[in-house]
C-alpha cells in the first residue's frame, strides 16, 4: 500500500506547503509597524503562531514524504503525513480543552485564515 493510494491527498500536501509560504510572505509584510493598528498587531501575532506551527509540522511531512520515496509501504510514515497535514490545515487540540486555539502547538491554517480576515476588515492608518 503506497502513500498515494492510502491517502489520496497529495494535492492537499502541496496546497499546505504553498499556504505556508504565502503566510510567511504575509507575516513579513506585517512586520512594518508604521501602518498597523493595535488590532492588526494582535491578529498578526496569531497568524505568526500558525506559521510557526505549520512550518514545524510541514517540515516533518516533507521528511516523511522523502522517506516514503524509499519505503513506499511504510504505513506509519504515511499515517504521520496524513495526521500532520490535518494539523496544518485544521489545527489540533493539544491541551484537551475542547477548542483549537491560536496558541503554539495548536494553530492551523484555518485560524490563520480567520485572523487574516479580521485584519482585512480593519482600517490601516498611521500610528493608530
Amino acid at each position: 500500500m503506497s502513500f498515494v493510494t492510502t491517502t489520496g491527498r497529495t494535492g492537499l500536501l502541496v496546497g499546505l506547503l504553498a499556504e505556508s509560504q504565502t503566510l510567511n510572505a504575509v507575516a513579513q509584510l506585517l512586520q512594518n509597524k508604521t501602518m498597523q493598528s493595535i488590532d492588526i498587531r494582535v491578529h498578526e501575532r496569531h497568524v505568526s503562531i500558525v506559521l510557526a506551527d505549520m512550518q514545524g509540522w510541514l517540515a516533518t511531512v516533507q521528511q516523511d514524504a522523502l522517506t516514503l520515496l524509499n519505503t513506499p509501504n511504510n504505513s506509519a510514515k504515511a499515517q504521520e503525513i496524513v495526521t500532520l497535514a490535518d494539523h496544518s490545515l485544521q489545527g489540533v487540540d493539544i491541551n484537551g480543552d475542547g477548542s483549537i486555539d491560536y496558541v503554539p502547538g495548536e494553530a492551523g491554517a484555518t485560524i490563520a485564515y480567520i485572523h487574516g480576515q479580521y485584519m482585512a476588515g480593519l482600517i490601516l492608518a498611521p500610528n493608530s
